[in-house]
């Protein structure tokens, strides 16, 4: 299975740079597109000179809306069977993802949702599967 970040970008000039290094030097082999939401700052810049590709708002529309034109790319790349969503700002941790996307790999949960929040370092809150799995393959 073959999946894409989705990278939501907005103002994180002073984050992104080093998140995306890391990530990429953690999670190999994964696609990423940065989504920015019409960053008044050099973050989107940032990210295209350290070759991610980045779809651009031309204003803030809302991480709602970042994360829906990230999915949007996805589908019509038609080679992603998932999409894991992460903010730009750093706070999640690339190294976290195998955790995040294992159950999806493994096909015992059709969604992950992690939170950086929970008690003692945990990641992963919520695996659900539906009772009527579909494959985008």
């Amino acid at each position: 299975m073959h999946g894409l970040i989705i990278v939501v970008n907005y103002n994180q000039e002073p984050e992104i740079g080093g998140f995306l290094v890391r990530r990429r030097a953690e999670n190999p082999g994964l696609d990423a597109v940065t989504i920015d939401d019409g960053s008044s700052d050099r973050s989107p810049e940032l990210a295209e000179r350290r070759d991610y590709p980045v779809l651009r708002h031309p204003h803030d529309r809302g991480v709602g809306a970042a994360i829906r034109t990230g999915i949007r790319h996805a589908q019509a790349a038609g080679k992603y069977q998932y999409v894991v969503v992460m903010a730009s700002n750093g706070k999640m941790q690339a190294t976290d993802l195998p955790r995040v996307i294992g159950p999806i790999l493994d096909r015992t949960a059709d969604y992950v949702q992690g939170n950086r929040f929970l008690q003692g370092g945990r990641s992963v809150t919520l695996v659900r599967r539906s009772w009527t799995y579909r494959s985008s393959s």
